[in-house]
């Protein structure tokens, strides 16, 4: 979106109080003043971004999708949007849900963290299920594709919903049918990066 003087008032109510991505830091800054001559931002350190309403200013950032998985230090979190509030154009308590999965296998919302949003716009690659950190100390679960994830015992979750499990040790998936699909395209691209997996599925009803 374009900002400018003359639709500093559009720029309010869509970005003030919403934390958003610029080129000129390489993290999210939070919008905290919006007038019709200047919008001031800051990011998590207290440095501040000033932009001129008079010259203009061009931002091409874009929220991501609706609902995807992304990975956090030693936690896989579940970032959720509300499609009834999009008006806001970043970040905020209006239109984002932030879900942390924790190592029982519990999915808990969380307020709005910004050293957690951070990583979703430093995502890091997604790791797939027969690389996936759990196998390194430390790790509760691990976000394997941005629909996937899993817990360390095993417990795979397809967007906010439990829907199986995966024995490591006999390589294979236990989950509900109508989730299968989702989790052969998994396997098929373990098998790709690593074709020593085997990974199989059983479909198990309720």
């Amino acid at each position: 979106m374009y900002w400018h003087k003359d639709n500093w008032e559009k720029v309010k109510r869509y970005y003030f109080g919403t934390y958003i991505k610029i080129p000129e830091c390489a993290t999210l800054v939070y919008v905290n003043e919006v007038g019709p001559s200047h919008v001031r931002m800051k990011d998590n350190e207290g440095n501040m971004y000033e932009v001129s309403m008079n010259n203009g200013y061009n931002l091409e950032w874009t929220l991501p999708v609706n609902r995807f998985w992304f990975q956090h230090g030693a936690n896989a979190y579940l970032l959720v949007r509300n499609p009834q509030r999009q008006y806001f154009r970043g970040f905020s308590s209006h239109n984002t849900m932030l879900y942390k999965l924790n190592g029982d296998g519990s999915l808990k919302q969380i307020d709005l963290q910004w050293e957690v949003l951070n990583s979703v716009v430093n995502k890091l690659p997604y790791s797939g299920l027969a690389q996936n950190k759990l196998q390194e100390a430390g790790f509760s679960s691990v976000a394997i594709s941005h629909r996937v994830a899993i817990v360390k015992n095993g417990l795979l979750y397809v967007d906010n919903k439990a829907v199986g499990i995966y024995n490591s040790k006999k390589k294979k998936i236990t989950c509900l049918p109508v989730y299968a699909p989702i989790l052969y395209d998994i396997i098929k691209l373990d098998n790709a990066h690593s074709p020593t997996s085997g990974t199989t599925i059983e479909e198990k009803h309720e």
